[in-house]
C-alpha cells in the first residue's frame, strides 16, 4: 500500500486477508485509510460501507452510503444499497423515502434490474409496515 498508495484494488486485498485472518479491527482501519486517500472514490466507501454492515454498524454504513450516492448518484445501485441500510437500522420511512427516490428517476437501461429489485424491496417494506 504504501509503494502505491492509489490502487484501490491493494486495499481490498489486504482486508481481505485480515477478515480471513478475523482481524476485523485492522481491516476496517486498512479500509478507513483507503477512504481517508480515495476520498472522491465511491468505491472506496461503497468497501467500508460494506465492512460495516458486515460488523453490524449500520449507522457507520449508513454514512458511507450517503457518500455512494453523493459521488456515484448515476448508479441506482448505492440508493438500493443505502435503503437497505436504513431498513436493517429499522429506519423504515428513510428506506422508502430512499427507494421512492431511487424509482422516480429515469435510470440507464442498464439498470433495469436494480429498478426491479427497488420495486420488489418497496413491496417488502410496504409488508413490514403493516
Amino acid at each position: 500500500i504504501l509503494a502505491a498508495p492509489y490502487e484501490f484494488e491493494r486495499y481490498t486485498e489486504l482486508a481481505r486477508r485480515l477478515n480471513e485472518d478475523e482481524q476485523k479491527d485492522e481491516a476496517r482501519r486498512v479500509l478507513t485509510g483507503m477512504v481517508e486517500v480515495l476520498p472522491g472514490e465511491a468505491s472506496s466507501h461503497r468497501a467500508l460501507a460494506q465492512a460495516f454492515q458486515d460488523e453490524s454498524l449500520g449507522v457507520e454504513a449508513i454514512v458511507q452510503w450517503k457518500h455512494v450516492v453523493r459521488l456515484k448518484g448515476e448508479d441506482p445501485q448505492g440508493y438500493l444499497d443505502l435503503a437497505r441500510a436504513h431498513l436493517k437500522e429499522g429506519q423504515l420511512l428513510q428506506a422508502g423515502r430512499v427507494t421512492a427516490k431511487l424509482l422516480s428517476t429515469d435510470w440507464h437501461p442498464d439498470f433495469t434490474y436494480v429498478v426491479e429489485e427497488a420495486r420488489q424491496f418497496l413491496e417488502e417494506i410496504g409488508r413490514i409496515e403493516k
